[in-house]
C-alpha cells in the first residue's frame, strides 16, 4: 500500500475479552491463566516467549485437536483496542504474529518485518476484512 492522501475509512473496536484460538493438544480450564505463543492460545506453563494475555473464562478441551480445531473465551487483563491496517504484501503479518509486534511501513500499513522500522503495535489478529466496511 502507499501512504494516505486522503482521508480514510477507519473504526476501531475496544475488547475486553474475546473468542480466541487454541494451540495444539491443549486444554484450556475456565479461571486458568491464557498465554499466547506462535499465534495460539493455551494454559500458562514454565517457558520462554509466552505472552500472558488474559484467563480463560470457560474450560474447552483442545488436547486431540490441531492448533485453531477448538477456540476459547479469553478475558483480557487490559482492554485491548484494535484498528483495522493495511498488510505489506511483501513481508506480510500472519496469524502465528498474534501478540506480537507488528512494524509501520506507512499510515495504514505494517508489516513483520522490523528492520529499520518504528513498531506499530501488538497483532492482534490477521483478517481479510476490508478498511471501512
Amino acid at each position: 500500500m502507499a501512504a494516505l492522501t486522503k482521508d480514510r475509512l477507519s473504526s476501531f473496536r475496544v475488547l475486553k475479552r474475546d473468542v480466541r484460538p487454541l494451540a495444539a493438544s491443549v486444554k484450556a480450564i475456565k479461571g486458568g491463566l491464557a498465554v499466547a505463543k506462535s499465534g495460539y492460545y493455551k494454559p500458562g506453563v514454565v517457558e520462554t516467549g509466552a505472552v500472558v494475555v488474559g484467563r480463560f473464562t470457560e474450560t474447552v478441551d483442545n488436547t486431540a485437536g490441531a492448533a485453531g480445531a477448538k477456540s476459547a473465551e479469553i478475558e483480557f487483563f487490559k482492554d485491548r483496542v484494535v484498528f483495522l491496517l493495511n498488510n505489506d504484501g511483501a513481508n506480510p503479518v500472519v496469524a502465528a504474529d498474534r501478540e506480537a509486534s507488528c512494524y509501520v511501513i506507512d499510515d495504514q500499513t505494517v508489516s513483520q518485518l522490523a528492520t529499520g522500522r518504528s513498531v506499530a503495535g501488538k497483532v492482534y489478529d490477521v483478517t481479510s476484512e476490508e478498511i471501512g466496511r
